[in-house]
């Protein structure tokens, strides 16, 4: 393991006193020891020379044993959880109770070490990681970010592709970097059959679909978002063509979507309030104000499944997988035409090891 030298540790402690969570959300290093999994040392890797990460940054990872990684965000979060859940730091944000009974209940209590301008950096180093992922857009602003964050923890900060086309790059850029191989060449099979199966089956009549978030439904992610990318892939029209100032989502109006009339409505609720998409999409069924809406009509309101992590978007990570395999068997049932059922039982069980049971699998597509 990585020896700490005493001014990496100081500095990265005043760094951690300026920005960092409130105390009651991030648990410290002694409550890591009670809730974290041992580690084999068939899960420690040593590799030996430098390497390149995906966005074109040498990093020199010579002597350097990792067998706990920190993730800056929920996307390489995921990622790292469906390819080595041992090798997992901690988490990003606390699960609701809907959300944590779909997690492996060795991983439920790992620390929780923040996001964006609340990291605790202070826990991050007492907890030791040998390197750290950050997954998302590879923007110059975002490589700005690792190397500042590599600094600050005096880590390796590996930055790795988390657009849902580049999913089996990274998948197989993991598996080759954290020596889990092994692990990491069925989930790039996977994912890489599932897009290719997606590009050969773009439609001739294109379906007008709409995506809606939050407690009202009129957040939505328009066309050209990374939360949208799930539409995209499936060469389905977003009728929200509004132009993004930052973000991922706008707010709209009931005028709008009424002025849109979509063919296709998904609505992802609002994980913060514990409403599910299934409630969300009962609720706009039950809305006068959206009688006339021709999705209405026919029925054709879907809630997005979202336990442990939405299959749509929120975040946009590698569960994504299974909402391309959803929402291509609502718009294309003549393609996607195999049992949904056991295509999901499938994706939990390779992604999130685990074997969904009857009351699971009715949980997510129905509460």
């Amino acid at each position: 393991m990585k020896k700490w030298t005493a001014a990496v540790l100081a500095a990265a402690l005043m760094l951690s006193a300026c920005g960092t969570a409130p105390a009651e959300s991030t648990p410290s290093a002694s409550s890591k020891e009670e809730s974290t999994v041992s580690v084999s040392s068939e899960t420690t890797t040593s590799t030996d020379g430098v390497i390149t990460d995906m966005a074109g940054r040498e990093i020199d990872l010579t002597g350097v044993e990792i067998s706990k990684v920190y993730c800056t965000d929920p996307v390489a979060a995921i990622t790292l959880y469906t390819l080595a859940p041992e090798m997992l730091l901690g988490w990003n944000y606390a699960f609701n109770d809907y959300e944590v009974s779909y997690i492996l209940p060795e991983y439920r209590d790992l620390p929780i070490y923040g996001m964006g301008d609340e990291v605790n950096l202070e826990a991050i180093v007492a907890d030791a990681p040998e390197a750290c992922i950050q997954m998302g857009p590879i923007t110059d602003s975002n490589m700005e970010k690792a190397d500042t964050l590599a600094e600050q923890l005096g880590i390796p900060v590996i930055m790795v592709d988390g657009s849902l086309s580049a999913t089996p790059e990274a998948y197989t850029f993991l598996g080759e970097v954290l020596g889990q191989e092994e692990a990491a060449a069925p989930l790039a099979d996977y994912a890489a059959d599932l897009l290719e199966k997606a590009a050969a089956n773009q439609p001739e009549t294109v379906p007008t679909v709409y995506y809606g978030n939050g407690s009202d439904s009129l957040e939505t992610a328009p066309e050209g978002s990374p939360s949208a990318e799930v539409f995209q892939l499936l060469g389905a029209d977003n009728v929200a063509k509004i132009e993004l100032d930052g973000g991922s989502r706008v707010q709209i109006t009931a005028e709008q979507l009424l002025s849109w009339d979509p063919q296709y409505i998904f609505v992802n609720g609002q994980p913060k309030e514990n409403l599910t998409g299934p409630a969300a999409a009962r609720a706009m069924l039950e809305d006068p104000t959206y009688s006339s809406l021709q999705a209405v009509a026919s029925g054709q309101i879907y809630g997005v499944p979202k336990s442990p992590f939405a299959w749509v978007d929120r975040p946009t990570g590698p569960n994504r997988l299974a909402g391309i395999a959803w929402v291509g068997s609502i718009l294309y049932p003549e393609v996607y035409g195999e049992s949904m059922e056991d295509t999901i039982r499938s994706f939990y069980e390779l992604f999130y090891h685990m074997e969904l049971t009857d009351e699971q699998m009715t949980q997510l597509l129905e509460e």
